[in-house]
């Protein structure tokens, strides 16, 4: 189910990456999700449990700090000086509010000067991804 009704916050909401920029080390570093990148119908997304006892996948939709991250050939992500193609297994760093993108949109709770697709599931649960260049890794 696509978000058709979400308003772009910047020029750049026609990329499949959903991208912020950060403006302060904030967007945490306390949550690991790991699973699978996917790049379908428009938008980046990773498939990960939600539990581990659960077998089903879910959709996250990572919020890349948009210097950190760049599309490749249209079907690949460069991301920490690693390319990323369909099913390669990722590790992302960050955490906030699991908001699924429609509560995200409904709650006003988009971090400011971010772009995401209006392609992307309304469904997918949100990871703002921390910035590793602009304040390092813990």
């Amino acid at each position: 189910m696509a978000g058709s009704f979400f308003v772009s916050c910047t020029d750049e909401a026609d990329s499949p990456l959903a991208t912020y920029e950060p403006t302060q080390p904030g967007a945490g570093d306390m949550s690991l999700l790991q699973g699978e990148f996917h790049l379908e119908d428009g938008c980046a997304y990773v498939k990960a449990q939600r539990h581990p006892d659960d077998p089903e996948l879910s959709y996250y939709l990572p919020l890349f700090p948009d210097e950190e991250v760049q599309l490749l050939d249209g079907d690949a992500l460069e991301y920490n000086d690693t390319r990323y193609q369909n099913g390669d297994p990722i590790d992302l760093g960050g955490g906030g509010p699991r908001h699924t993108l429609d509560e995200a949109i409904a709650d006003d709770a988009l971090p400011e000067n971010s772009s995401i697709s209006e392609d992307c599931r309304g469904d997918a649960r949100m990871f703002t991804v921390a910035s590793e260049a602009r304040y390092g890794s813990s």
